[in-house]
């Protein structure tokens, strides 16, 4: 049986998915420099390895689909 998988679709939801994980931690950040907890430099460092790891999990995806259509 072959299942046919639109890719835009696929990666939305994906990023739907990494989404649900991103946002608390994205909010967490945000109150704790809103206290004072975190100086802004520790904000966009903390921002960029998120950024970092959700281009890595894209790339991954990426190169799984390249692998299944090849």
């Amino acid at each position: 049986m072959q299942v046919t998988v639109d890719k835009v679709a696929l990666e939305k939801t994906i990023v739907d998915v990494v989404m649900l994980f991103v946002q608390p931690y994205h909010e967490l950040v945000e109150h704790l420099a809103r206290e004072g907890r975190l100086d802004q430099e520790d904000v966009d460092q903390l921002h960029a390895t998120v950024r970092e790891a959700a281009g890595k999990v894209s790339e991954i995806v990426t190169k799984g689909l390249r692998a299944d259509r090849g």
